[in-house]
């Protein structure tokens, strides 16, 4: 539904992550309003495993998320090599 790109945060002097909705959902509001209320979720949350929402917004009709950049490997990356996660570090994760 979105991707994400590293991004600099001008006025804190940070990297932060920045997904941005793709075109094709950002023309339907369903998939706008899901958008928006992930962010939301995200920003209710505060947990050292899960990055912290630092904006929701949209520019000329770019709907984006900007949020804490980890610097680490992705869960893709880990299930493309993995295949399975073994339970117990299954566990550690969630």
């Amino acid at each position: 539904m979105g991707v994400v790109y590293l991004a600099h945060q001008i006025s804190l002097d940070r990297p932060a992550g920045l997904k941005i909705l793709q075109e094709n959902y950002a023309n339907n509001p369903e998939f706008v309003v899901n958008f928006i209320k992930e962010a939301r979720s995200a920003a209710k949350l505060n947990h050292p495993h899960i990055v912290q929402a630092y904006a929701v917004n949209e520019d000329e009709g770019v709907f984006y998320f900007a949020m804490e950049y980890i610097d680490d490997e992705t869960m893709k990356a880990v299930l493309t090599r993995d295949k399975v996660i073994a339970i117990d570090k299954a566990v550690t994760i969630i």
